[in-house]
């Protein structure tokens, strides 16, 4: 029998969440700088080996961005126009943590000419040697995990600081399969960060029976954002909702001291 080699990476990013246990830790999830053009920043991300043997992790930087349905994108570094990926300087490019070694990653953010929002991926992925790979595939294993972590780089220079969300458009879909063998009615809520500053967006939706007044409880869903991106999150409803004629309201949270952005269709089960 073939032995199948699948190396499992796994992304630990703000509002995601994987069951799995990392064999690393890394903290913060994001870094936030608020370089002006010429200045420069360091912020330190904490590194820690919680398991019993050695650990060597590669470190990377990756251009990334959301695609519409808010899926992350990953390019070379340097790529995007929004990229400050070859404005980070690290201290080396792989570490080894020793069992129950602790320590701090300096990160440096020198900004050039900048008068807008820009961003990059710091990847750090466990290195495993061919001798362990080899050792696990005498043991019977036809799986080899490696962990991978991602931190956010953001760097906002002062001069930006307007927070603002439009919802461009809130229609019914109709009957169509989401991930799921069986069709659901979907709703779809198509917004825009106006903003020149990232957003951290909440979606709260009310959904309202008018035939009976019943109120439906639906999920919040976040939805993070550069400027400039539009949004499209599709919103699949209960399944066992009666038939009916019924009010949706879709209300943008973008801050305790921001207003809010409220958008309604009403729309037949």
């Amino acid at each position: 029998m073939k032995h199948v080699y699948a190396f499992v990476l796994l992304l630990l990013c703000v509002h995601n969440q994987s069951s799995a246990q990392p064999s690393i830790g890394v903290v913060p999830s994001r870094l936030y700088f608020t370089c002006a053009s010429g200045e420069r920043q360091v912020q330190d991300i904490n590194l820690r080996n919680p398991g019993t043997k050695p650990i060597t992790v590669a470190i990377t930087i990756s251009d990334w961005y959301r695609d519409s349905t808010g899926e992350k994108i990953y390019l070379k570094a340097g790529t995007l126009p929004h990229s400050c990926a070859n404005w980070i300087t690290l201290p080396t490019n792989a570490i080894t943590l020793q069992p129950g070694e602790e320590r701090q990653f300096p990160v440096t953010v020198n900004a050039p000419s900048n008068d807008a929002v820009h961003n990059a991926m710091i990847f750090f992925t466990e290195v495993k040697s061919q001798a362990e790979i080899d050792e696990k595939m005498k043991m019977g294993a036809q799986f080899i995990i490696r962990m991978e972590m991602g931190i956010h780089v953001y760097n906002t220079p002062p001069s930006r600081h307007k927070k603002e969300m439009e919802i461009l458009d809130f229609v019914d879909k109709g009957w169509s399969k989401q991930n799921t063998d069986t069709a659901q009615q979907i709703l779809q809520l198509t917004v825009k960060n106006t903003g020149d500053v990232t957003n951290d967006c909440v979606v709260k939706l009310e959904l309202t029976n008018q035939d009976t007044a019943e109120e439906i409880p639906l999920d919040d869903i976040p939805i993070p954002s550069m400027p400039g991106t539009v949004r499209v999150i599709n919103i699949p409803l209960p399944k066992k909702l009666k038939k009916g004629n019924y009010l949706a309201v879709a209300i943008l949270h973008l801050g305790p001291e921001d207003p809010l952005k409220i958008g309604d269709l009403e729309f037949k089960r």
